[in-house]
């Protein structure tokens, strides 16, 4: 995915540079999909059926 979303941040970067109609990701958006691609913090451990928990328990 973070691939893709350079590629398309060079897409749109060419054509603005190239005074055409940018198509692409603008900046902010190609910065949206980086965020998203981010590795997330530690999940909690399961519980103990091994599922994880809906809620925290008490």
């Amino acid at each position: 995915m973070r691939s893709y979303a350079e590629e398309q941040r060079q897409r749109h970067e060419r054509d603005r540079m190239a005074d055409q109609n940018p198509t692409g990701l603008f900046p902010g958006q190609h910065r949206s999909v980086l965020r998203l691609t981010e590795p997330a913090g530690p999940e909690p451990p399961p519980g103990p059926s091994g599922q994880q928990p809906d809620k925290p328990l008490p």
